[in-house]
C-alpha cells in the first residue's frame, strides 16, 4: 500500500490561521474514497500556526492495483479532482490533481 498525502503550509511568520477546513470536489473517485474512509473532510476544522504545516491524508492504494479487475470500477478509471482549503482571514486555496490507476505513483499535481 502507498499512502498519498499533501501538505498545507501557513507561510506567514506571525499569523495563526484558524478554522481551516480542507475538502475536495465530489467526483465518483472522491465519493468512493470518502465513503470507504467514512469522512466528511480531508482535514477537519483546525488551526495552523505561523510557519507550520498540516499533513492531509488523501488515500491509500496498492501500487499493483489490477486495472483489469477494476476497469469498470472508479479505482480503474482516471480521475481529476480539486482540493480546496479555506480558513478565517485567508483566500480560498485550490490545487488540482490527477489520479491515474495505471501509473506509479498514481497521483500527480496538475497545478497549484
Amino acid at each position: 500500500m502507498r499512502d498519498y498525502h499533501i501538505e498545507l503550509r501557513n507561510c506567514t511568520a506571525d499569523q495563526m490561521i484558524s478554522d481551516v477546513i480542507v475538502t475536495w470536489d465530489e467526483t465518483p473517485f472522491t465519493r468512493f474514497i470518502d465513503k470507504t474512509l467514512s469522512r466528511d473532510w480531508l482535514l477537519s476544522p483546525t488551526s495552523i500556526g505561523p510557519s507550520s504545516s498540516a499533513p492531509i491524508f488523501l488515500f491509500s492504494l496498492k501500487d499493483d492495483l489490477r486495472i483489469v479487475e477494476n476497469k469498470n470500477d472508479v479505482l480503474g478509471l482516471a480521475s481529476t479532482f480539486t482540493v480546496r482549503a479555506s480558513g478565517k482571514g485567508i483566500d480560498d486555496l485550490t490545487a488540482r490533481f490527477r489520479y491515474e490507476p495505471d501509473k506509479v505513483p498514481k497521483l500527480r499535481s496538475l497545478w497549484r
